[in-house]
């Protein structure tokens, strides 16, 4: 399987629709008949399956799907078959709308089958072969470590990274469940010593022990089983919350995240009531149960607590408090970490900057993508407030970027991870627009094209790593690693280093290309600096551009502030929900403590008001 894109044309309107190009054994691979029609495998014509939601969304579950055509990059396809219900590909991340064969987008044998692509390939195992022995053979055929896992669940790369940062999440409101099930052992018990008369005229009557317990956790299952009822009420509405931390480019994900109650969820919520209600109500009401019914009867709720109910009750409110402090020290270093992220050195200013993701149509040859791209930035340039306007062939934090092996006179080339840096493809001006300082040298002109000899810029990083001692001006360096080689690059400029990847990492070595030079992807970031709004701005770059040409499809438009925000999602979750939790766990604290206190006034309220008539103050 192959990325794909997210628009297609049909009688000439582009329409949002993420497509994926597959084999076309995709469907029979993964066991997966289509409801209506059939799949596109052995069919001479440019075919194309829809999903169930596409197909109910754009065509109103109507059977005319079926024979629609619809443009897509150079060829026109026409819809074969509409994919089961609740079906939208193996990629959890990005429900997928539409699936084409790749061969009739790229043909094979094409350099651009594997040129700048990621590829998922999916296989389903003999009876009798095991991931390892896949996973071996995959080393061996490509050379290099792979690691093979199960697909059944589907893939996504979202849940890799989400994994930790929930576990973090879910420590953390074990914790509270902790100090709610602690909360309520400390009353329970405080409650049981002031029944102690109604207990022991109880177990005067015949009452067995064993039967005034059982009365006893019937009494807390209630409101264990009220708790858990409410807790799914809010849960819906927390789950609302917590996906809006995640990264504007991981928004299609959401699809595939709601909330759903279904019978798995309430059976686990059932035993998670019943099991907390048996594990801390059950020492109470032991303890409450343990005295001698005699003595309980004659002393009456005034008598004392037994030491070991004291002693378990101290031991409860202690507890309590520690676990209540763990987490709120918890949630102060987590958010410490994460303004740490926020407000270190980044190599770029992200206030006043405007970034959107610009595709264009897969029929744009070269050179009428550069002639688009300069028109926009023309256009763009013209607009009220905007000081700067350029584009990169990814975005800045966009975790993207082509790595090549760096080879130069000065230090020789070795076979290892440590000769490798990242090549960016950027227009004159790019530095400027994301406030990245040059320290030396010159910024790319519009004359650094295929007629002058190839130039480059570098990061600080880059230089330490691969240029000699002194100045970096003027020396050259090769992409040891592109095929066919290219001519030797020369450093006409050194800027300072920047987190290009994420915030998290160092600085790798980074050399930038004019794109005038290399070419410019059928994708580019723009980036426009304004000293006006960025929200009038980004509302008049969508209109720029679709007066400039409509097929010309804008994505992610919006402030650069937004892409920080998303990067730092992970953190933000851990942070903001670690607080929130300790928040909560803080309350529940206070309320067990004043429950506690409140039970032991009330018991304590003869000897009070012995006390006060004996000239004690309030």
């Amino acid at each position: 399987m192959f990325p794909g894109g997210s628009s297609i044309i049909e009688q000439g309107e582009t329409t949002d629709a993420f497509v994926q190009q597959v084999d076309e054994n995709y469907f029979d691979v993964l066991g997966v008949r289509v409801s209506r029609g059939r799949s596109f495998r052995s069919l001479g014509e440019p075919a194309a399956v829809i999903s169930d939601a596409y197909w109910r969304r754009h065509f109103g579950a109507s059977d005319s799907a079926l024979g629609s055509r619809f443009r897509y990059g150079s060829n026109d396809f026409t819809i074969v078959g509409i994919g089961p219900p609740k079906f939208r590909g193996i990629v959890l991340d990005i429900p997928t709308d539409v699936w084409v064969p790749v061969d009739a987008v790229v043909p094979p044998g094409s350099p651009d089958r594997l040129r700048g692509r990621s590829t998922l390939i999916v296989g389903r195992l003999r009876p009798t072969a095991t991931v390892l022995q896949v996973q071996s053979l995959a080393r061996t055929l490509l050379g290099r470590p792979i690691r093979v896992a199960p697909a059944s669940n589907g893939y996504s790369a979202l849940r890799g990274s989400l994994t930790q940062p929930l576990a973090i999440v879910g420590c953390a409101i074990l914790l509270v469940l902790a100090i709610t099930c602690v909360n309520l052992a400390s009353l329970m018990l405080a409650d049981s010593a002031s029944r102690a008369r109604e207990l022991a005229v109880r177990k005067a009557m015949g009452a067995s022990r064993a039967r005034i317990v059982r009365q006893l956790l019937f009494q807390s299952l209630a409101p264990s089983l009220f708790g858990s009822i409410l807790a799914l009420l809010v849960g819906y509405e927390l789950n609302a919350a917590l996906l809006k931390f995640l990264p504007p480019d991981q928004s299609p994900a959401l699809a595939n995240l709601h909330f759903t109650v279904d019978v798995r969820l309430l059976a686990f919520t059932l035993l998670l009531a019943v099991l907390t209600c048996a594990c801390f109500a059950a020492v109470p009401a032991l303890i409450g149960t343990a005295g001698n019914e005699t003595e309980e009867f004659r002393a009456g709720a005034s008598t004392e607590d037994s030491r070991t109910r004291a002693y378990l009750r101290r031991a409860l409110l202690v507890g309590e408090i520690a676990i209540s402090t763990m987490i709120m020290v918890a949630g102060g270093v987590f958010l410490r970490s994460e303004r740490n992220l926020r407000h270190q050195h980044t190599g770029f200013r992200e206030a006043g900057v405007v970034v959107a993701g610009v595709s264009f149509p897969r029929d744009y040859d070269e050179a009428r993508r550069r002639l688009s791209i300069d028109a926009m930035v023309r256009r763009i340039g013209k607009l009220p407030g905007v000081s700067d306007v350029a584009f990169s062939s990814t975005g800045q934090l966009s975790g993207q970027g082509i790595e090549f092996t760096i080879g130069t006179t000065a230090r020789p080339l070795k076979d290892s991870s440590s000769a490798v840096a990242t090549q960016l493809r950027v227009s004159p001006h790019f530095l400027g627009a994301m406030g990245t300082r040059l320290m030396a040298g010159r910024d790319f002109t519009l004359d650094d094209d295929e007629g002058h000899p190839p130039v480059g810029i570098v990061n600080q990083e880059f230089a330490r790593r691969f240029l000699a001692p002194g100045d970096p001006i003027g020396q050259r360096f090769v992409e040891a690693s592109a095929s066919p080689p290219l001519h030797p690059i020369e450093v006409v400029g050194v800027v300072e280093d920047t987190k290009w990847h994420n915030l998290r990492e160092q600085p790798p070595p980074i050399y930038y290309r004019p794109y005038r030079q290399v070419g410019a992807s059928g994708a580019v970031q723009l980036s426009v600096r304004t000293t006006g709004s960025v929200d009038e701005l980004a509302a008049s770059l969508a209109r720029e551009i679709r007066a400039l040409d409509p097929h010309i499809v804008v994505k992610r438009l919006g402030a650069f502030t937004a892409v920080v925000d998303g990067v730092l999602g992970t953190e933000r979750l851990v942070s903001q929900t670690a607080l929130g939790l300790a928040g909560l766990a803080l309350f529940i604290a206070a309320l067990g403590l004043f429950g506690v206190f409140a039970h032991q006034v009330r018991r304590r309220r003869r000897e009070i008001a012995v006390r006060l008539v004996l000239g004690a103050r309030p």
